[in-house]
């Protein structure tokens, strides 16, 4: 374009009020060479684009990113605004031809237009809700949308939509699944009958449930007269918060981490009013946008969402919070009003009212019992006992700590009782057992019902108690007992003492001593067994005192007793294989008779298989062998190592078979070094591996005894028993290092037999021995 055609002055009719108006030529031309003017009375541009459309932005910064919702239909090539035919608006989704739009270079024309225009066809309406702060501001029609058959309005700068519903209101709601649920936050409080939404003059807002009448609620075509409104509510505000007190104190025993003082922030203003910070907190006390409520959130994030933990029962209608007479707190999903909740303005008040809090919190740690016990049967490793820790308070409340276990009991920012396994859980408030409800000061054996977090959710726990009394466990297990006279087993008593039995982790033999609470420590060394939560499932495990790292583990489920269980595993790198060469006993004394399953009749060893006798023992006892396997279903215990007895001949003649062909197989006999190897000596540990297998499992068959083979000599053989009790005698007390030379040559030849495999783990975990 030439700089003698342009003109100086273009009016733009549209209508969009805020771009509407007349623009001034401006000097100078763009990066592209092209003019540029601006709006008279507003902060719009007229430019041209990079792509060479004539654009229409609503302020600076829109024109430096070569932004608006008004263009010419058609790159311009060269025309001038006033001679281009076709605009187009965009309304959010999509650009659409509009009619109503034209630029101008006569005024006469635009003053025509604006006295002729069609108040039944306006693009835009402007929202003003005092109460609402997010949904005010210009909603703009949308072009090829009606729902039951009248127009839509998307608010421009928001999430806010103007629409008719099944009933013919006028709702707006802040999200578009609101229209086809026909649900809102504000509505007309009468039927349209087919006036447009700014012909409406009572609006009312959704407030816990039920419509409340809002005066303030205005809706206008006129985009000049909502701004006069924006900006008196805005005076108005500034008004309020200069009135607003600089210091404000919370009381709120069930939330204790919300109490206390808190500042005005200077120059701070939220939807009309004041901001108040907490004091040595993350309270943040603010008006939402929901209503108008007092709230008091966590979190910064919170406040722009409109979230809280605490907030005034009715809306404040521009009272400060501390004219709020009722208050109630987020339990949950649910708000509970509470009597003792309330904001003072005056020091003197909130400081007392604290003390006295304070003082109460004494009180009740005086009276707090000094032991609990727990009753949980799906989290065994937390039942048990539990003491009060002294001068300890958590939030107000007194905490206790598992005796001989992980567990604590405290108190949460929530006001309810939780049960954790770690301490670090109580700055965290997180826990496995919690009160259904929050606590209001009551001790936790005072607490009917209880819940457990399983599988990602919270799910009631009828069968978690806390008493004062160890005796009550009993009584109230006796009356859960089920009503139809269903017959139901009380849990086993857990043995006193424990003795632990492994060719492979000899560190972990010996004696074990209970010390209450399904837990024992080893006599002498520095292991400990427990229940320990391992893959969505509770498992025996032995592991080192203070460390978290499970050597050996239970197969299923803690159910029954440790020296019940009959399957275990050991942890290899990163894999657990299941063991036959681990075995935990119970103290005779105190060992409840174990029968193994019928199945075991058909077993290939039908003699028993006792202990092996020492060396100068091995002449002097013969035992009767002519018992079957159904001997076995007694339980093995310290006491049956005691007797002497000797390895049935047929399973003694099958291990020397098979040391001989695995020799064969890595062509021992060649060797020079084979006078080295005490044959004898190896046989025998062999059965004594095979022995303590048929302890753990009462049964043995040919492919055990060829890996049991395989096994010792690759390990060698001889390990010494560092357990304090005589519980696991042998003939091999005396270490007896396995050649070098024949380790070699069966790491070397034996992987030829693809029959014999080194772990004895499930199916599918087999690795043939390299």
């Amino acid at each position: 374009t030439g700089a003698e055609d342009e003109t100086n002055q273009l009016w733009l009719v549209a209508p969009f009020r805020a771009v509407q108006g007349e623009y001034v030529l401006q000097k100078g031309r763009d990066n592209w060479n092209q003019p540029l003017w601006r709006q008279l009375k507003g902060a719009s541009w007229l430019f041209s684009s990079p792509d060479g459309f004539w654009r229409f932005a609503n302020n600076d910064l829109e024109l430096a990113e070569h932004l608006g919702h008004i263009q010419s239909s058609e790159p311009h090539a060269g025309k001038l605004p006033h001679q281009v035919l076709q605009w187009q608006h965009h309304d959010g989704s999509a650009w659409y031809n509009d009619r109503g739009i034209k630029v101008t270079t006569s005024p006469n024309d635009f003053e025509a237009f604006c006295r002729s225009e069609d108040a039944e066809e306006h693009s835009s309406l402007w929202l003003v809700a005092p109460r609402f702060p997010q949904l005010q501001g210009e909603y703009r029609k949308q072009e090829t949308r009606k729902e039951r058959g009248q127009p839509v309005w998307r608010q421009v700068s928001g999430e806010g939509w103007i629409f008719s519903t099944n009933k013919g209101r006028w709702f707006i709601s802040d999200t578009e699944e609101g229209i086809a649920n026909n649900r809102g936050v504000l509505a007309s409080t009468t039927q349209h009958n087919g006036s447009a939404p700014y012909q409406i003059d009572q609006w009312q807002f959704l407030s816990q449930g039920s419509w409340q009448s809002d005066q303030t609620i205005f809706l206008t075509e006129k985009q000049a007269e909502a701004q006069r409104r924006v900006a008196e509510q805005q005076r108005e505000a500034v008004k309020r918060t200069d009135r607003a007190p600089d210091k404000v104190w919370i009381l709120c025993q069930p939330k204790p981490h919300l109490q206390g003082e808190y500042v005005k922030q200077p120059a701070r203003i939220e939807r009309g009013q004041a901001v108040w910070r907490q004091l040595g907190g993350n309270g943040i006390l603010y008006s939402n946008g929901l209503g108008g409520f007092w709230c008091v959130a966590t979190k910064e994030a919170d406040v722009q969402k409109n979230l809280g933990l605490l907030q005034c029962s009715t809306p404040h209608y521009g009272r400060p919070p501390h004219e709020m007479e009722s208050w109630q707190f987020a339990d949950g999903n649910t708000w509970r009003v509470h009597k003792d909740v309330r904001v003072t303005a005056s020091r003197q008040e909130g400081l007392a009212a604290l003390a006295e809090q304070d003082a109460d919190a004494q009180r009740r740690a005086k009276l707090a019992p000094s032991q609990l016990w727990l009753k949980a049967p799906s989290r065994m490793a937390l039942e048990g006992e539990y003491t009060k820790v002294p001068e300890r308070m958590e939030r107000g409340q007194v905490v206790w700590k598992q005796h001989c276990g992980p567990g604590w009991i405290y108190s949460t920012s929530g006001g309810r009782w939780f049960i954790t396994d770690r301490e670090d859980g109580i700055s965290a408030c997180t826990g496995v057992l919690a009160s259904v409800s929050p606590h209001q000061n009551r001790f936790p054996q005072e607490t009917e019902q209880w819940q457990e977090f399983t599988s990602g959710v919270w799910q009631i726990a009828p069968s978690v108690a806390v008493v004062v009394d160890e005796e009550c466990l009993k009584l109230r297990h006796l009356s859960s007992l089920s009503m139809d006279n269903e017959f139901q087993v009380l849990a086993p008593k857990f043995p006193q003492n424990l003795w632990v039995m492994s060719s492979e982790l000899t560190e972990l033999e010996g004696e074990y001593i209970s010390c209450g609470s399904g837990m024992w420590k080893q006599d002498g060394g520095t292991m400990q067994l427990a229940a320990v939560l391992q893959q969505g499932m509770e498992r025996w495990c032995f592991r080192e005192e203070g460390s978290s790292n499970c050597r050996v583990r239970g197969a299923t489920n803690c159910e029954v007793s440790p020296h019940l269980t009959q399957q275990w595993q050991m942890l290899e790198g990163s894999t657990w294989r299941d063991t036959s060469r681990f075995c935990v006993l119970a103290n005779p004394e105190t060992r409840e008779p174990h029968v193994y399953p019928t199945a075991l009749e058909s077993c290939l060893i039908e003699e028993e298989v006792s202990p092996l006798p020492s060396p100068q023992d091995r002449d002097k006892a013969k035992v009767p062998t002519d018992r079957r396997v159904e001997a076995l279903g007694a339980h093995f215990s310290p006491d049956m190592l005691e007797g002497v007895a000797q390895v049935p001949d047929n399973l003694r003649e099958r291990v020397i078979s098979e040391v001989h062909c695995l020799l064969a197989q890595a062509q021992f006999a060649m060797s020079p070094q084979q006078a080295e190897l005490d044959l004898d000596l190896l046989v025998e540990e062999c059965c004594h591996a095979l022995m303590i297998e048929q302890v753990a499992h009462g049964h043995i068959d040919a492919q055990q005894i060829s890996r049991e083979v395989l096994r010792t000599v690759l390990r060698g053989w001889g390990k010494p028993r560092n357990s304090p009790q005589n519980i696991s005698p042998s003939p091999l007390t005396v270490r007896q290092h396995l050649p070098q030379f024949l380790e070699n040559e069966v790491r070397t030849h034996a992987h030829s037999r693809a029959d014999l495999l080194m772990d004895d783990g499930p199916a599918g975990c087999e690795s043939q021995v390299l």
